[in-house]
């Protein structure tokens, strides 16, 4: 829609083109590096309300050498990386979890990316490990 006039209020974003949009990751796994899970790019034109994510990590079978098992979101705006959730587990016992809820709703704008890794330094051991998102994508 094109507003002609100052006197006209613009839509609100969901009024916009608005589209939902969800990013989803669930996993056993073993040991591994820095990976990633999901990536979200937003196209040019666009902008995407985040509106809900959380990370979970569960230990299902325990590790032979306990090391840090972490989970991240991260926005990569141009040069600037900002970490907005990081999930911890650092237990042997069968059953331990970390659960962690993104803590604010925010805007990623044209050109940013949204991205979802793990890394688990343990020897041995496997994690059910959760990464999910839900967010509105709109017209800028």
């Amino acid at each position: 829609m094109r507003v002609s006039s100052y006197a006209v209020a613009r839509p609100a974003y969901g009024d916009r083109n608005s589209s939902s949009t969800t990013n989803s990751y669930l996993a056993t796994v073993g040991p591994h590096g820095f990976t990633v899970r999901w990536t979200q790019t937003i196209a040019a034109g666009k902008k995407c309300l985040v509106e809900t994510g959380q990370s979970r990590i569960r230990r299902t079978s325990a590790a032979t050498v306990l090391g840090d098992v972490v989970t991240e979101m991260i926005v990569n705006s141009g040069s600037t990386q900002i970490y907005v959730l990081n999930g911890f587990l650092y237990n042997l016992a069968v059953g331990a979890m970390d659960r962690v809820y993104l803590s604010t709703v925010f805007t990623l704008f044209a050109g940013e990316q949204f991205t979802a890794t793990t890394v688990d330094l343990s020897t041995g051991g496997v994690n059910e490990i959760i990464l999910s998102s839900k967010g509105t994508n709109y017209d800028a």
